[in-house]
């Protein structure tokens, strides 16, 4: 029986994925689907595969390294969240023959892709001579520029692209017959996917909540560490001072923020620890805590899909982005989505 395959890379895209699935094949789908995980630590990857096996059209489930054990031949899709890393570069390009149906992962999924070509390789190249040596190289090792520039797509992926999977038409700046955006089923998937989730239920504490959101832009390198932490150190105070009982969750893929923050707040705040759990999940059994960050698609989500409160601060980064970076472009255009559709801390 041929099969699809997903590739996923983390627990809110493992979530997203599996509405998708059920869209496009029915609430219980006959056509089953195996999975690679990829670009995930192991604690990451445990916590989706206690997701994906309560449903039976689940397979087989592989690591990214196992990839050279996978049967070519076998699937018919190859559903993904993104074409802009090393990993899922390397899977669609060994499984080169799959149609590739693209969900969404998070806030990157709603801006332009930027695509391999010679004019948008010289526009981020500073410097006349940094731009004669892409362009000698675009000619000469176009192999090896691609994969120095993953972060643009490759027109032989872009073709392959037949269906594209969006969560919010709020936010969906373009329409295409490829485009389907759809939510039927994402509440019965987080309902599952709450049972194992200690929710905010202290009815003792009155006072309003908020979850400070982490994101890992130092981590990339477009801020300082230290820039980015007295943004989030400015916000837990304005909340403090508002008289919130604040929260604050990290980004599942970095703690680096969790130490120094107990020890500026001392105990005013509480740190979550469990950081791989999707904050997605925490809000959707809480629609009474608010959420404010700098940027992050779980700010939209609370906001469009559960009817919560979110505030962002995107204004304060903005012109701090260091724009040499290569993901400059795309992080000022997430900013930008935040900035626009969500309200601003005052």
């Amino acid at each position: 029986m041929i099969k699809d395959i997903s590739c996923i890379n983390g627990t809110w895209q493992t979530i997203a994925f599996l509405s998708f699935y059920k869209t496009e094949y029915g609430k219980n789908p006959h056509k089953k689907c195996d999975i690679i995980l990829y670009d995930m630590n192991e604690e990451l990857k445990d916590y989706c595969k206690k997701i994906l096996i309560k449903y039976k059209f689940i397979d087989n489930i592989y690591n990214f390294e196992d990839i050279q054990k996978i049967q070519k031949n076998e699937y018919h899709n190859i559903w993904i969240g993104k074409l802009s890393s090393s990993q899922p570069i390397q899977i669609v390009n060994f499984l080169d023959t799959p149609p590739i149906i693209l969900f969404e992962e998070g806030l990157h999924s709603y801006i332009k892709q930027r695509k391999f070509t010679l004019l948008n390789l010289l526009r981020e190249s500073k410097g006349i001579k940094l731009k004669i040596k892409i362009f000698v190289k675009y000619f000469i090792k176009r192999k090896s520029l691609k994969i120095d520039k993953v972060h643009l797509i490759a027109s032989n992926l872009n073709k392959r692209i037949v269906k594209r999977y969006f969560l919010l038409p709020e936010i969906l700046q373009k329409q295409s017959k490829k485009y389907i955006v759809n939510n039927e089923y994402l509440k019965t998937i987080l309902n599952n996917a709450c049972n194992n989730v200690v929710l905010f239920s202290d009815d003792r504490d009155k006072k309003p909540k908020v979850i400070v959101v982490g994101q890992f832009f130092s981590f990339l390198e477009l801020l300082s560490k230290e820039y980015e932490m007295s943004v989030y150190i400015d916000i837990i105070k304005k909340y403090l001072e508002k008289g919130y009982t604040v929260y604050w969750k990290g980004h599942p893929r970095t703690k680096c923020f969790d130490l120094e923050l107990k020890q500026t707040f001392n105990n005013q705040i509480f740190v979550i620890e469990d950081n791989i759990v999707p904050l997605e999940i925490i809000t959707f059994g809480n629609r009474n805590i608010e959420l404010c960050g700098i940027s992050s698609s779980a700010l939209l989500y609370n906001l469009f899909l559960f009817e919560s409160e979110s505030k962002q601060v995107a204004s304060r980064v903005l012109k701090k982005l260091d724009t040499q970076n290569i993901w400059y472009h795309d992080f000022k255009a997430m900013l930008k989505i935040v900035k626009n559709k969500i309200p601003e801390l005052s």
